[in-house]
């Protein structure tokens, strides 16, 4: 039934003979793996600056970071009565996921600040562990382990809208309809945002439907608008890539896809990417339709985008004078 989804073939595969989520201490005793991952955790922990001043990590290579991931793999799949161990492991890699960021944490090791892109997705699977159910677990410790994993999903959200994790994996999923459907609403939000503050109250109005307005957030300062619209403007790449199946599944996730498919299939002749022609047509309507936007003319422009309507049947011709294009600073 995944056939078609190239780009999460390897993760499906792995979360099936969970060979991203289990550790080599669950090969030794229960009490053995609990003692050890409470040792570990505890004094990682203790360098967070939590409870004491942050400390440099005194993890230098890759050998010694991906043991003590390990341990903290082990840990997060603890039973919850096991709350400590559980919620300083959480507090670990929510510290080193910042390693994304421009500002690292300090207590973060130098191999994640050097190669953060495949250490965060790493922890990220790790972290499955958590929100794995308990049974016979009574309801306090259910409720302690729903507060981790809104810390967990707090701190991906907050990261998600900083890093650079969610330009390549737009680039990984360009074949898939529902990202430039989505990418069309989100550009159609910022587009009649980045218009009220440009060109005032006089310019034509669009019309954000309620469901699309969250997309968003309120408080949004105008340079931020200004600084999101051009950056996901471009966060799918060039449209004409569109049009090239060989350029489209230049992906890891393609050609792991292959090398793990009998039948030989070469990438750019995947099913998946028989609609490439559809999403290339939904994107240039998109475009398009922003074009129209910034011209004044709003009226029908953004049928089949999202559930935008327009309140104003103004025409080109009908744009104040004093409004022009705005310089964003960008090139």
């Amino acid at each position: 039934m995944y056939s078609e989804w190239a780009s999460l073939y390897p993760v499906i595969a792995e979360n099936i003979n969970n060979a991203q989520t289990q550790s080599v201490l669950g090969k030794f005793s229960t009490v053995g793996g609990r003692d050890v991952a409470a040792v570990v955790i505890k004094q990682l922990a203790s360098t967070l600056g939590i409870t004491n001043n942050a400390e440099p990590s005194n993890l230098h290579t890759d050998q010694e970071v991906q043991w003590c991931m390990d341990v903290i793999c082990h840990g997060l799949s603890l039973p919850l009565s096991e709350h400590d161990i559980i919620k300083d492991g959480v507090n670990i890699y929510c510290e080193w996921i910042s390693a994304v960021l421009p500002q690292t944490k300090l207590s973060v090791p130098r191999p994640i600040i050097d190669d953060p892109n495949t250490y965060v997705r790493k922890i990220i699977k790790h972290l499955y562990n958590l929100f794995v159910p308990r049974p016979g677990e009574g309801t306090d410790t259910i409720n302690r382990q729903a507060v981790l994993c809104h810390r967990v999903l707090r701190t991906l959200q907050d990261t998600a809208q900083n890093s650079q994790i969610l330009t390549e994996s737009c680039a990984a999923w360009r074949h898939r309809i529902a990202l430039v459907e989505q990418w069309n609403r989100v550009n159609l939000v910022l587009t009649a945002k980045l218009l009220e503050f440009t060109y005032g109250p006089a310019f034509p109005e669009m019309k954000i439907a309620d469901e699309d307005a969250h997309l968003v957030p309120d408080g949004m300062t105008n340079d931020g608008i200004a600084q999101a619209w051009i950056r996901f403007l471009k966060i799918l790449g060039a449209p004409t890539d569109l049009c090239c199946p060989q350029v489209i599944s230049r992906t890891p996730q393609f050609i792991q896809a292959v090398l793990l498919n009998a039948d030989g299939i070469e990438p750019q002749h995947h099913p998946c990417l028989l609609s490439l022609p559809q999403i290339f047509l939904k994107t240039m309507k998109g475009i398009a339709g922003l074009v129209d936007a910034f011209l004044g003319f709003t009226k029908g422009s953004f049928s089949g985008l999202s559930s935008s309507r327009s309140t104003s049947s103004n025409h080109p011709n009908n744009v104040p004078q004093s409004a022009s294009l705005p310089s964003t600073g960008f090139s």
